[in-house]
């Protein structure tokens, strides 16, 4: 148990008025097998399953896990300092999480790594106990333990066309095809960018994805990333990663689809403060 990391997530609560953080196992692209080093629930907890969460509080650390990791967290984690909630069958984490979260709650959670409808479904639960969400726009663990993370290469190859079937840039006509030129295509799923790209990665475990988020309009697909990528086709355009924030919050399109199981709250808010229409597909 880091000592000194508990501390200073507490006195951040304290100074900050907070009674519970959300402290996750995800990065900012909402992968389920994160990397150790990307994973704050692990430089908390020691836990290294690839889901389960905490609430942090000023004198709790509890841990849900499911029935999967039982016995591993159990063996894991030091039970002087973490709570081990371990959920059953029948019973999700965002139920056992309300049963411990009183009336007039403030809560913490990290608008980057929490995704959007799962953010939606806990605001209903706060509201309901007349409490409150703060969304924080940095993720204390990771700014705290940042001179000791490595940074990490990613591997980027591109797939040939004997497994894919087609090229990028077919894939990229199929989808213009079906939107006129009003349309925008904000793309979060780390899958779906692999999967358009024709590009994989073996630098997460048990997935072959990169870290990159896209927006896919009618005459380009922009594919921001901090990776080096190969040669996609002559519709993509590769851009820091950096860059991708600020181009949400200038969406000028009329329509911008999306998906709210993959987008993070924070992503999502930077659309509706464009105040451009948005839909789900």
């Amino acid at each position: 148990m880091d000592i000194q990391l508990l501390e200073y997530l507490r006195g951040y609560l304290s100074k900050n008025n907070i009674d519970g953080l959300i402290v996750n196992s995800t990065n900012e692209f909402l992968v389920e097998y994160n990397i150790l080093d990307l994973n704050s629930r692990y430089h908390l907890t020691g836990f290294t399953g690839s889901t389960g969460d905490v609430l942090l509080t000023s004198d709790k650390i509890y841990l849900f896990v499911d029935t999967r990791y039982h016995e591993q967290a159990e063996q894991e984690i030091d039970h002087e300092y973490v709570t081990l909630v371990k959920l059953p069958l029948n019973k999700s984490y965002l139920a056992a999480l309300d049963e411990l979260i009183p009336l007039y709650y403030k809560l913490g959670i990290v608008a980057s790594k929490t995704p959007k409808k799962l953010y939606d479904e806990l605001l209903q639960k706060i509201n309901a106990k007349n409490g409150i969400i703060k969304l924080l726009n940095t993720d204390l663990v990771m700014e705290y333990k940042k001179d000791t993370v490595k940074e990490i290469k990613y591997n980027v190859f591109k797939l040939d066309t004997d497994v894919t079937g087609v090229v990028a840039d077919d894939k990229f006509v199929r989808i213009k095809e079906y939107a006129d030129e009003a349309f925008g295509i904000v793309v979060t799923s780390l899958e779906d960018i692999a999967y358009i790209t024709n590009l994989r990665s073996y630098d997460f475990a048990y997935s072959a994805v990169f870290p990159a988020k896209a927006i896919i309009t009618h005459d380009m697909a922009y594919i921001y990333t901090d990776c080096t990528l190969p040669y996609i086709g002559s519709y993509f355009c590769v851009k820091p990663l950096s860059e991708f924030e600020n181009m949400l919050k200038k969406a000028d399109r009329e329509y911008i689809y999306l998906d709210e199981d993959s987008i993070s709250i924070a992503d999502f808010n930077h659309i509706y403060k464009s105040n451009t229409l948005k839909k789900s597909y």
